[in-house]
């Protein structure tokens, strides 16, 4: 199948299209060492020049952050989790989202034994030729080898509170 894709490299975004295979994007990611991405334009975060290509292959080792679409996983093998709300420096990247684990695990020692870590919802700054750029995303998947820090931080101080109450009030219409 055919799946959107936006990524967040070590010095460029980028976003295309590319074949995925399987249930979650998280568990392919895991699984490949490079993608080959159709209509792909590329941005650079020194000075923002941008580039379209009809294809290119990236390497896993280059992303710091993938926006997760696509299948969800299978709906029976989804289990009743906790959110902490988090804060993580992951590349050049300041990211601020819900870590989503089993509500007695630490999700400290989670962190440690996936290779990537979703955050939902999330938001991620960052800066293109000197300008500050914030983008919200559903789910955000952070690639461990690249987080420099991941903490607990404040729903508060995430601003992301209000948008959470909104997207459980519409997962649990839809389980109806």
């Amino acid at each position: 199948m055919l799946i959107e894709f936006k990524a967040y490299a070590d010095d460029y975004t980028v976003g295309g299209a590319t074949v995925f295979e399987g249930d979650r994007l998280a568990d392919f990611l895991e699984d490949v060492d490079e993608l080959e991405v159709r209509d792909v334009t590329v941005r650079a975060l020194e000075d923002g020049r941008e580039q379209d290509l009809p294809s290119a292959v990236i390497l896993r080792e280059e992303l710091c952050i993938v926006a997760a679409t696509g299948p969800r996983g299978r709906a029976d093998r989804r289990l009743r989790t906790r959110a902490y709300p988090m804060r993580a420096e992951v590349g050049p990247y300041a990211v601020v989202g819900y870590f989503h684990v089993l509500p007695t695990a630490d999700p400290f020692a989670i962190v440690q034994r996936r290779s990537v870590v979703a955050l939902r919802p999330v938001r991620v700054a960052f800066d293109v030729a000197g300008d500050r750029i914030e983008e919200s995303h559903d789910t955000l998947l952070l690639m461990r080898s690249k987080i420099t820090s991941f903490d607990s931080t404040s729903d508060e101080a995430m601003g992301l509170s209000k948008r959470l109450e909104v997207l459980v009030r519409r997962d649990r219409r839809q389980r109806t």
